[in-house]
């Protein structure tokens, strides 16, 4: 019997296994994909092939991760994740490793990145609260 009392157990929103994967399974295709754009402009910087060789077994495992993360996640949410993520990663690599420049408009975006990654997560986990019905 409904008694009008919503589940807001934190525990019942964290502790998914599944959970706990899909980050640790975004963050990581984020660093490959951060190599793989630091091999990518390497390649063109020094105009050597080698680097692009690099990123061959880089994106095939990124694809394999990717294909395990979509039989357990809605699609729209994890390519907004990883791909946001990754901008924010491409934008820092760039800054440390290749001399890649800041300005004003650069924070602007990586705070936009941010707010619509709160907003995605809210999205779809807004769902994820259940309703008593003992």
């Amino acid at each position: 019997m409904y008694n009008g009392m919503v589940d807001l157990n934190i525990e019942h929103f964290l502790s998914s296994d599944k959970k706990i994967m899909m980050v640790q399974y975004i963050l990581i295709i984020c660093c490959l994909d951060a190599v793989t754009r630091y091999s990518l402009k390497k390649s063109i910087i020094k105009n050597d092939k080698i680097y692009l060789y690099i990123t061959y077994p880089i994106t095939l495992l990124v694809l394999y991760m990717m294909y395990k993360l979509y039989h357990h996640h809605d699609t729209g949410y994890i390519t907004i994740t990883r791909s946001y993520i990754s901008i924010l990663f491409a934008y820092i690599v760039g800054y440390l490793f290749l001399n890649e420049k800041f300005n004003k408009y650069t924070f602007i975006v990586c705070a936009l990145i941010i707010v619509t990654l709160y907003f995605a997560h809210k999205a779809n986990y807004v769902d994820t609260f259940v309703v008593n019905t003992s």
